[in-house]
């Protein structure tokens, strides 16, 4: 299981390619993409050599600085389930967007009754003493 992220492939400084299309059929794996360019991320995405068989793109609540994305995902481990997390919390370090965030995934793992992980980029100062106290 791989989370990437800042992989819109529609960006200029992407070329315009889809790496995440071009890493999953180069590496034989499945792959989802999420929240699309639409929704002004610079995207989450997720390779997996399992099956998903469930993945939803989320934009994070971002009312001070750059739009966050989430990526969901549940997975097919053999017999069992296994559910993916993948953020990208905004860069600019603004409290109330990191509090605001880090509240929405909290929420979003809340009633989760599979196993899962959370892979993710989470902006903040090394030792402030605000670190996502939520």
């Amino acid at each position: 299981v791989v989370g990437l992220i800042e992989t819109d492939g529609s960006r200029p400084f992407m070329g315009t390619r889809d790496v995440v299309e071009y890493l999953a059929r180069n590496l034989g794996m499945y792959s989802h993409f999420g929240p699309g360019t639409g929704d002004h991320t610079f995207g989450c995405a997720l390779l997996t050599t399992f099956p998903i068989l469930y993945a939803k793109g989320h934009t994070l609540p971002s009312p001070q600085g750059e739009i966050a994305c989430l990526l969901h995902a549940t997975l097919a481990l053999n017999k069992s389930l296994l559910d993916v997390f993948i953020t990208h919390f905004g860069n600019t370090e603004d409290v109330l967007d990191r509090t605001l965030q880090t509240k929405w995934v909290a929420s979003a793992v809340q009633n989760i009754s599979n196993p899962f992980v959370l892979l993710g980029y989470l902006t903040t100062k090394p030792y402030y003493s605000q670190n996502y106290k939520t």
